[in-house]
């Protein structure tokens, strides 16, 4: 466990190690892979026939069925070439490589072997990295990275069978039930509903399909793709799901019907797979620009002024969501983040009436940076879904997402525009001392840990300097309002 833990701890550390570790990983999962998107349609139709053999044998009674099949798992037999059947050796099973040093041919005959091979096994490297791009060496990338292989998985064999796997489809709503449980991705309702909502949507479509035309224009492992889905995403993303899947479709489908010539029947399970996987990685920025809501994120330093002026936006009419108070929400006593942080710390993050004690863990995690990113990894995700929520809830004719990390979690993504409120260090240091009796060498190293002020005035659409009297800053913030307000109606 110690050798595990220190490995972890190292890829955190490491950039360069964790992309490393993951993209060779991708490459001999993907080199997996092959083999199950293979082998799989096949140990189905065995243990479909399997069942035939028997049901005749309980039909013919006291007549024996010999059933003479070869063994059949995703480990035996052995992979040999399709054509001459010679074993495939270790060193010409490496990913990629062996591919081009073969030639793509086998050693033994020459028969040519498929290039959609290599093909997965890079596809699966490089979407496994681009999750780790998004997501950082935190729980959800580990999660995500499965979520990947299993919809590649999904995504060849439909394509190839017009078959989604129970064995699949099934464990992977499972999944995303379990781990949303935890508020990984949603909340665990959102979780539910969205797998209930997933199936149904795509069942009503497919019944009234069958009731029009008398034929039925999809599967049942569609429905529960989508509903796997929207386990993992949540229902608000399904719209989303549906839409992307169908412009995918169209385009492979426009670019197959050219290079077949002919109209054939197409699987549909592909498209929603590729599409899911969009969302999951991008979905919330897709939103965000479709979104009818303007958004503006509202950050700055401590002492900045920043709760100042939130507090006017609110006086205003304007819907608030704080970044701060939901990270107090969701480590509140009986949140499933609360366990978790205990699970990682120990008890002694908790104090004897069973609430965390914030002021110690956040003295811990000041003097231990590793200690730091694996709180984030835990609140991050849930304060992030909590957030996403309350926006999409709010009704004012624009809304704020107030959050001292607006950069720095890159809940920016979530917004329109961004607006900082600004301020000298030191008038930082005299605001904060003076507001929470806390001593100037606390309050710099919580300045120190913050992104530092010339980097926010880059990232910044709109900067507003509070270095004076309240007032002053009512009167910034009024110009700034009436601006939001006609961009929100445009």
């Amino acid at each position: 466990m110690n050798m595990l833990n220190d490995l972890l701890n190292f890829l955190i550390q490491s950039p360069t190690a964790l992309y490393l570790t993951v993209g060779v990983l991708g490459l001999c999962v993907g080199s997996f892979l092959n083999v199950v998107i293979y082998r799989t349609p096949k140990m189905m139709e065995k243990e479909w026939r399997q069942e035939w053999h028997a049901e005749c044998q309980l039909l013919a009674g006291s007549q024996q069925i010999v059933i003479d099949e070869e063994k059949l798992s995703l480990s035996q037999p052995a992979s040999t070439c399709p054509k001459c059947k010679t074993p495939i050796r270790w060193y010409q099973n490496i990913p990629i490589i062996s591919w081009l040093v073969l030639r793509g041919k086998c050693a033994s005959c020459q028969n040519p072997i498929s290039i959609r091979y290599p093909f997965v096994e890079l596809l699966t490297a490089v979407c496994s990295l681009t999750v780790v791009a998004i997501y950082g060496p935190t729980l959800q990338m580990v999660f995500g990275v499965l979520l990947t292989w299993v919809l590649i998985t999904l995504t060849f064999i439909d394509f190839d069978t017009q078959l989604l796997p129970d064995r699949f489809t099934l464990t992977l709503a499972a999944m995303g039930l379990g781990i949303n449980s935890f508020h990984l991705y949603t909340t665990a309702s959102a979780a539910i509903w969205g797998y209930i909502i997933g199936f149904l949507c795509l069942w009503i479509v497919y019944y009234l399909f069958k009731i029009v035309t008398g034929k039925e224009g999809m599967g049942y492992g569609d429905f529960k793709l989508l509903a796997a889905l929207g386990a993992w995403m949540g229902p608000l993303m399904l719209p989303l799901i549906i839409l992307l899947s169908s412009v995918v479709g169209a385009i492979i489908g426009i670019i197959l019907l050219k290079i077949r010539k002919e109209n054939v029947p197409f699987a549909f399970g592909p498209y929603i797979a590729i599409a899911g996987w969009i969302a999951f990685l991008w979905g919330e920025q897709i939103m965000k620009e479709c979104a009818m809501t303007f958004i503006l994120g509202l950050t700055g330093g401590i002492g900045s002024g920043k709760s100042a002026a939130s507090q006017w936006f609110e006086t205003q009419g304007i819907t608030v969501v704080d970044a701060d108070i939901v990270a107090r929400e969701i480590v509140e006593k009986g949140q499933p983040a609360l366990q978790q942080i205990k699970d990682v710390f120990g008890d002694w993050v908790l104090l004897s009436n069973g609430e965390l004690d914030r002021r110690a863990l956040r003295e811990h995690i000041f003097k231990d940076p590793l200690a730091r990113q694996q709180l984030e990894s835990i609140t991050h995700p849930a304060i992030r879904t909590e957030i996403i929520q309350q926006l999409q809830a709010a009704t004012s004719p624009y809304v704020i997402l107030v959050s001292p990390l607006l950069f720095e979690t890159n809940q920016h993504e979530l917004t329109q525009r961004s607006l900082l409120i600004d301020t000298s260090e030191d008038m930082q240091i005299l605001r904060a001392s003076q507001r929470d009796g806390q001593s100037i060498e606390q309050i710099q190293k919580i300045i120190a840990a913050q992104m530092p002020r010339h980097e926010k005035q880059k990232l910044a659409d709109n900067i507003v300097l509070n270095d004076g009297h309240i007032d002053h800053l009512y009167a910034k913030l009024e110009s700034l309002h009436q601006q939001y307000l006609k961009q929100a109606q445009q």
